[in-house]
């Protein structure tokens, strides 16, 4: 949980700590500020985590999605030629422009996190996306960063959307 906590204080620094929403399949939901976030953690080495925030009052970037990991060491610029496909539903994203980071992972080494930012157009294709997956294959100029199962991902963003239009 740890590792949850320090990519979304880095990423989303809105000064608000964040408050579950709900647990969704091993999917946790959560609330923040006006944003509402969907995390797992993998297990797998590095311990991988994927995290999805929605904020609706955000008009510039309203959709984030981050994917880190304690054994990464990213770019240190902000880097193009990521590419993400959701296996399951053949949707595929190309050539994002992402920005990388390093936050100080549990045991003081640093863990490597990717964040891409979408636009409003691209929040409900990306939602759809994430929810008929069954694994994201994550990828920067042909070479393999990561793959992960993404069993309970449907249950999850019906969930986040519950989270979206809670008053």
């Amino acid at each position: 949980m740890m590792m949850i906590q320090l990519l979304i204080a880095a990423t989303l620094a809105q000064g608000v700590e964040a408050e579950i929403f709900a647990e969704a399949e091993g999917w946790s939901i959560a609330r923040q500020g006006s944003a509402c976030l969907m995390t797992r953690e993998f297990g797998d080495e590095g311990n991988s985590l994927f995290a999805l925030s929605v904020d609706p009052i955000d008009t510039t970037l309203p959709l984030t999605l981050l994917v880190g990991n304690g054994g990464w060491s990213p770019p240190e610029a902000d880097d193009s030629g990521y590419h993400i496909e959701f296996s399951g539903n053949n949707a595929a994203w190309r050539d994002l422009a992402v920005h990388t980071f390093t936050t100080e992972g549990t045991d003081g080494t640093p863990d490597g996190v990717i964040s891409i930012g979408f636009a409003a157009d691209a929040v409900v294709p990306m939602l759809e996306d994430v929810g008929g997956a069954s694994g994201i294959h994550l990828s920067r100029q042909g070479v393999t960063v990561v793959r992960l199962s993404f069993g309970g991902s449907d249950a999850a963003v019906r969930s986040l959307g519950e989270c979206l239009t809670a008053p």
